[in-house]
């Protein structure tokens, strides 16, 4: 995949991603909140300056049909897909801007690591091993909050995200990458053997 990610056209919205399972620890129920906020903003901004927004939910879980409640009952049919589980997640990569979790608790979410592989920035918030990846300019960390800041943001600056994708890209493959992982595996026995 190209270190430079596609940017949306005036006439796209900008797509966000939930990859993941479908539990009240996710809290994608924020997810859903932060694209009614960014759709409620709309109205308070000159309607050139920033396009529309989409969140996909890419997995499915117990919590699947208190959420396709909650988006009905807000009106974001529109805005909000359920995509179900997918066995193929790079196209959903290409198509999208930035992934978003809200979770409760995480360790090191495959998700990140491999959107991190395709240059695509993260808002996630700062819990478990996710500071760890994101930090130092290299995602968007936000308590729940501040969610819909943090995704205008990558609405409003397209360049800035991508730049932020980028620094991501470089630090999952310095420190993630199977290559790193078996130097660091053949370091660890011939430390053994010694």
């Amino acid at each position: 995949m190209s270190l430079q990610r596609r940017l949306p056209t005036p006439a796209e919205p900008t797509r966000f991603l939930y990859l993941g399972r479908l539990t009240p620890e996710k809290n994608v129920d924020l997810l859903i909140r932060a694209i009614g906020e960014i759709e409620s903003r709309q109205g308070d901004m000159d309607p050139a300056s920033l396009g529309a927004a989409e969140l996909w939910i890419a997995g499915d879980g117990p919590e699947r049909a208190r959420l396709e409640r909650l988006v009905a009952q807000a009106g974001l049919q529109e805005r909000v897909r359920f995509l179900g589980m997918q066995s193929r997640i790079r196209p959903l990569f290409e198509h999208c801007q930035a992934l978003v979790m809200a979770s409760d608790y995480e360790g090191l979410p495959m998700a990140v690591l491999e959107a991190g592989a395709s240059a695509m920035p993260v808002i996630a918030p700062p819990v478990g091993g996710l500071p760890a990846v994101l930090d130092d300019g290299c995602g968007y960390l936000v308590e729940s909050p501040s969610l819909a800041e943090a995704m205008l943001r990558v609405m409003r600056d397209p360049v800035a995200s991508q730049q932020v994708g980028a620094r991501l890209r470089a630090r999952v493959e310095s420190r993630f990458s199977m290559r790193h992982c078996l130097d660091r595996h053949i370091e660890l026995y011939q430390a053994v053997l010694r």
